[in-house]
């Protein structure tokens, strides 16, 4: 039979990059081009170069959906690798939900990713989810 199919819903992927040494400046730079305040979760790749607390401050004030960034040696930008600056990536969808969750210290990261993934799986169960529907 000759079946077509729809697409429930669109993941649409924005990335930028910027070069901008104002904390402050680049996260309102980087929130405009990656349309932030629609997006379902933003992605931040930062250089160490920025102090952590106006940065963390600047994001916090900025963008309003959930955020995961961390600090990198380096990033993918307009001209490939990149040194300094600050690469974002925004991801919009109906089906996407994302939760952060801090890890800290990092050397703590892999015990704390197993005991927050048994705590999804535990409350999907509770609440007769798969797994994955709770995870997504």
């Amino acid at each position: 039979p000759n079946m077509a199919t729809t697409p429930t819903s669109t993941l649409v992927a924005r990335r930028a990059h910027t070069q901008e040494p104002d904390a402050a400046r680049a996260v309102a730079e980087l929130a405009a081009e990656l349309e932030a305040k629609d997006a379902s979760g933003v992605l931040l790749f930062c250089s160490g170069e920025y102090a952590l607390g106006p940065l963390g401050a600047a994001i916090a004030r900025t963008i309003r959906v959930p955020v995961a960034a961390c600090t990198a040696a380096g990033q993918l930008g307009p001209n490939g690798f990149e040194h300094g600056g600050i690469t974002g990536l925004s991801l919009t969808s109906t089906d996407l939900e994302m939760r952060p969750h801090l890890l800290s210290p990092l050397t703590l990261g892999q015990s704390q990713a197993v005991s927050i993934a048994r705590e999804q799986a535990r409350r999907a169960a509770a609440s007769r989810q798969s797994p994955e529907a709770v995870l997504a």
